[in-house]
């Protein structure tokens, strides 16, 4: 892809960042009443018509651009669908004591975040910069195995988590046992396949991806070990 090119789709995706802002509210007062039937509605519907514009103008010789249109198409049906199911709308009331503690815990949780970005991206830098393009394509390929089975298992139980967490957030006992309760499914439904995909990486990666991505088996049978501290964070993990 040309620079032109490249400079265009960051200027195209930039509504990004204010579509995606302008659901935050709504999907979070969704979660904490438990209606994750319209949240499921809500991401079908987008998926849908986010790929049907994006396959058309792909079908239409668009290119890149293609992409980028089935991106914001997807993204604008969620953030409209989102306040239509709501049937809420903010006032202009303004109360200092809340916008504090909300800039707190905010603040907190966006240092958390920003901390395991960093992490990842530091990870992918070093790999890419000393082993070279080729070993980091490995390495990312044995990672998503790994990453599929926590967005398909455990970050569904996050989010109930989350939801329950926030009704009983003052009462710091409950709330103990309730983290400690979820920590320990976790770590009991996700480390035997952690652990059992890192023992069939021989016979898997050949068979799906074939010889050319064997390189890939020892990151995941390496990987199943990390995992082994990092299902204690997964279960506190935004989803």
């Amino acid at each position: 892809m040309s620079s032109p090119d490249f400079r265009n789709v960051l200027i195209l995706l930039s509504p990004l960042c204010a579509l995606q802002a302008w659901t935050a509210i709504p999907e979070a007062m969704l979660r904490r009443r438990f209606d994750y039937r319209a949240l499921a509605a809500r991401t079908w519907l987008a998926t849908i018509v986010g790929g049907i514009l994006g396959a058309y103008l792909a079908v239409k010789g668009a290119g890149v651009y293609a992409l980028v249109a089935q991106r914001l198409g997807s993204q604008a049906v969620q953030t409209v669908v989102m306040w239509a199911i709501l049937r809420w709308r903010p006032t202009m009331t303004f109360d200092r004591t809340i916008a504090f503690t909300l800039i707190r815990t905010g603040g907190g949780i966006l240092m958390a975040n920003l901390a395991g970005i960093i992490n990842k991206r530091v990870v992918d830098g070093i790999t890419g910069t000393v082993l070279g393009l080729t070993e980091l394509g490995h390495f990312r390929l044995g990672w998503r195995f790994f990453d599929f089975i926590v967005q398909f298992t455990v970050m569904p139980l996050t989010a109930v988590a989350l939801s329950t967490f926030s009704r009983i957030q003052h009462d710091r006992e409950r709330l103990a046992r309730a983290y400690l309760r979820l920590t320990q499914f976790v770590a009991l439904a996700s480390l035997p396949m952690f652990f059992g995909l890192g023992a069939v990486a021989d016979l898997l990666v050949p068979v799906v991806l074939g010889d050319k991505w064997s390189k890939s088996i020892i990151v995941m049978q390496l990987l199943g070990f990390v995992m082994l501290g990092a299902s204690s964070t997964i279960s506190s993990a935004p989803p």
